[in-house]
């Protein structure tokens, strides 16, 4: 049980994290709730928010429940319009711990695009405004992890090429 707790815990933690990147204040895929995340994931149609702008097509997402061509259309087109959002809150729907909408902003206008600030030392990163050590230190670490699939793939020229924002 120990074993099942704890997958259950990594599936919980991914669907949380797709709800913020997806959220209001960070790249607001109106369409993109708790329950079509739901789907996505415990279907392993979607392991990480790159997922969104790679994998999701419109037959994945009619094949769901509570979800007709129309809608599937929809919230593909929401997808699609938030790649045009800001470096600002693209840094904040990360989910980086300790960054909020406003350290996304200063960081954004610190670095101007998302592989500077990825790239960036812990010593450069705390040079930004209100970043102390601690706020640096989650950057560095966030952008250090091996496990950071989805940004690796943000990053790479795959994702540029369809349009997401990495730049202010």
């Amino acid at each position: 049980t120990q074993v099942h707790t704890r997958k259950t815990d990594f599936f919980a933690k991914r669907k949380e994290s797709l709800l913020h990147f997806a959220g209001r204040h960070a790249l607001n895929i109106d369409g993109l709730g708790e329950k079509i995340v739901d789907q996505l994931v415990d279907k392993g149609a979607v392991k990480d928010f790159a997922d969104l702008y790679l994998k999701l097509d419109l037959d994945t997402l009619a094949g769901l429940e509570r979800m007709a061509e129309k809608s599937a259309q929809n919230l593909l087109d929401e997808i699609a319009a938030s790649k045009k959002q800001s470096l600002a809150r693209l840094i904040y729907a990360l989910g980086i711990r300790f960054v909020g909408e406003r350290t996304g902003q200063l960081l954004a206008a610190h670095f101007g695009a998302l592989d500077k600030l990825a790239s960036a030392s812990l010593e450069e990163l705390i040079e930004v405004h209100e970043v102390g050590e601690t706020v640096g230190a989650s950057i560095a670490e966030f952008f250090s992890e091996p496990a950071q699939a989805a940004f690796k793939a943000l990053a790479s020229s795959e994702l540029h090429g369809l349009g997401v924002s990495r730049r202010v």
